[in-house]
C-alpha cells in the first residue's frame, strides 16, 4: 500500500506544470473573449451611430456609413434576373417604385433616385414622429456571415426596410437598402 502511495506521489510530482502556465492560458482566454465580444458588438455600435446620423438635418451625415455605389449596384443586380444579388425578396411597393421611375426616366434612374436622402428616408420610414431614430423600430439585427450584418426595421408583416451592412477595410458600411 505504501509503495502504491509513493508511486502516485511520484507521478503527481512529474506532472506538475509551470506555475504561470495556467495563468497565461487564462489571460489568453480572457483576451480572446474580449476580442470576440467586441467584434460581436461592433455592428450594433455602428447602427447606433447611423441612427444618430440619420436624425441630422443634412443627409450627408450618413456618408461615412453608406456605400452608395454598393447600394445602387445591389438594386441594379436585383433587376437583372440572371445575376445573383444580396437583396432578398422585394415588396410590391418597392417594385412599383422602381418600375414607375424606370418607365418615366429610363436609364440612369437608379443613379438619380438612390441618394443619401433616399437612404435616410428609408431608414426613418417606420418611426413615429417624436420617437427619435429607427432603433426603436428594429425587429431583427444579426450576422449573416462574419463580414455581413442584416437589419430589419419595422414589423416583419408590414413591408419592413431591410438593410445589409458589410465589413470592408475594417469599417461596417451599409451596402443594400430595400423594402
Amino acid at each position: 500500500m505504501m509503495r502504491l502511495l509513493r508511486d502516485r506521489q511520484a507521478l503527481l510530482l512529474t506532472r506538475r506544470r509551470r506555475p504561470g502556465a495556467a495563468r497565461g492560458r487564462r489571460y489568453l482566454l480572457a483576451g480572446a473573449t474580449v476580442i470576440l465580444l467586441g467584434f460581436g458588438l461592433w455592428p450594433y455600435l455602428v447602427l447606433w451611430r447611423v441612427d444618430g446620423a440619420a436624425l441630422q438635418a443634412d443627409p450627408a451625415a450618413l456618408a461615412p456609413f453608406v456605400d452608395l455605389k454598393a447600394v445602387r449596384r445591389a438594386i441594379t443586380l436585383k433587376l437583372n434576373k440572371d445575376a445573383t444579388s444580396t437583396i432578398g425578396p422585394l415588396s410590391d411597393p418597392f417594385i412599383h417604385w422602381l418600375q414607375s421611375a424606370i418607365t418615366a426616366d429610363g436609364s440612369g434612374t437608379i443613379q438619380r433616385l438612390v441618394t443619401l436622402r433616399w437612404v435616410r428616408d428609408q431608414l426613418l420610414k417606420h418611426r413615429n414622429a417624436g420617437d427619435g431614430g429607427f432603433l426603436r423600430g428594429l425587429s431583427y439585427a444579426f450576422f449573416d456571415a462574419p463580414d455581413e450584418f442584416r437589419v430589419r426595421i419595422g414589423p416583419p408583416s408590414g413591408n419592413p426596410t431591410e438593410v445589409r451592412m458589410r465589413l470592408r477595410h475594417f469599417r461596417w458600411r451599409i451596402t443594400a437598402v430595400y423594402y
